[in-house]
């Protein structure tokens, strides 16, 4: 059996059957939170963790703010995102899971290509499956996705397949060094867009609101910010400025199915997102499922049990085989 020791402060790596083991903990300083360069003798990764892993796994779990990140193939290619403290991770190449200790006020993200990884409170798996299409497959509780046309929640036991665009890695350095100089505050917008959200944060309230220009884009990426910096009610507005001037969108429904989530999972705000899942809904799309699944929820949540069944009964004829029956039976009290 194999145990990894937690660091406390730097990264430790073990070779383990071709794999690289690596243990974190969120409070790293970001000078000490650096991958080891060395990677074990190429072989055949397997698909999954092997039971002689199961311990490792167990022993990170219920650390608060602890990161458990394991390399499962030999040509993957993992960075830190700067300013994360261990919280943030850039997959280039290859594949990897994480055990991570949910943190609401500090979340942990996986950036592979142009899709972005959120976790809800999980252990997942993140994998390319070739040039252009990325796995996620997630063991313990859920992660949010969201890439393209593409913003959903993927549970326990469910795996998703996302197309991925592979971008440049941002040049963050550059972006830091700046930052720290004192640039303009239009320097938020690369920050952000370089997954150092809470440097995008600060920059954004140094300049205020007219530094987010009126487009659709430059408003969710200042939503973003604010949200996974660990102050989502500084998301609001932002999103509310989307569905008021941009309703015309096509992304408008991502907006509304984003302030659902932040209302109902963040700010205890249920029954002003069971209005937000419904106008996600209305807007059609590939949201259009998760957005009624969600308003469901939110009725419950909201204490309009009624309501809650109605949607329930609906999702059910929409959606006889849905991915998300199981929770919509549940607070929807249907069977």
């Amino acid at each position: 059996m194999v145990r990894t020791a937690l660091a406390t402060a730097s990264a430790g790596v073990i070779a383990v059957g071709g794999l690289a083991l690596v243990s974190w903990r969120a409070s790293v300083a970001p000078s000490a939170a650096g991958l080891a360069s060395t990677r074990p003798a190429p072989q055949s990764a397997p698909a999954e963790m092997g039971a002689g892993n199961e311990e490792e796994k167990e022993e990170g779990k219920g650390e608060s703010g602890t990161v458990i990140v394991t390399e499962l193939a030999p040509d993957t290619v993992l960075a830190p995102l700067p300013g994360r403290q261990g919280r943030g991770f850039a997959l280039r190449a290859g594949a990897a899971r994480f055990a991570v200790s949910h943190d609401a006020s500090r979340p942990f993200v996986v950036t592979a290509g142009d899709v972005l990884i959120e976790d809800l409170g999980t252990t997942f798996t993140v994998r390319y499956v070739g040039a252009d299409r990325l796995n996620i497959a997630v063991e313990e509780g859920r992660v949010r996705v969201r890439g393209g046309d593409t913003d959903t929640e993927v549970s326990a036991g469910s795996t998703l397949q996302v197309p991925v665009s592979r971008v440049a890695p941002p040049r963050l350095g550059k972006v830091a060094r700046r930052a720290s100089a004192g640039l303009a505050a239009s320097s938020w917008r690369p920050l952000a867009e370089g997954g150092q959200y809470e440097e995008a944060q600060r920059a954004l309230r140094r300049a205020g609101p007219s530094a987010v220009r009126d487009d659709t884009a430059d408003l969710l990426l200042a939503a973003d910010a604010a949200r996974l910096s660990g102050h989502p009610a500084e998301a609001v507005p932002y999103l509310e400025r989307v569905l008021r001037g941009h309703a015309s969108d096509p992304r408008a429904g991502l907006a509304a199915f984003t302030l659902g989530r932040v209302l109902l999972d963040e700010l205890g705000r249920p029954r002003e997102a069971s209005e937000a899942f419904a106008r996600a809904r209305s807007s059609g799309g590939p949201l259009a499922e998760d957005a009624l699944a969600r308003e469901v929820e939110a009725a419950s949540r909201a204490g309009d049990q009624v309501h809650s069944r109605e949607l329930a009964l609906l999702y059910q004829r929409l959606y006889p085989n849905g991915r998300r029956s199981k929770a919509v039976a549940r607070f929807g009290k249907v069977d």
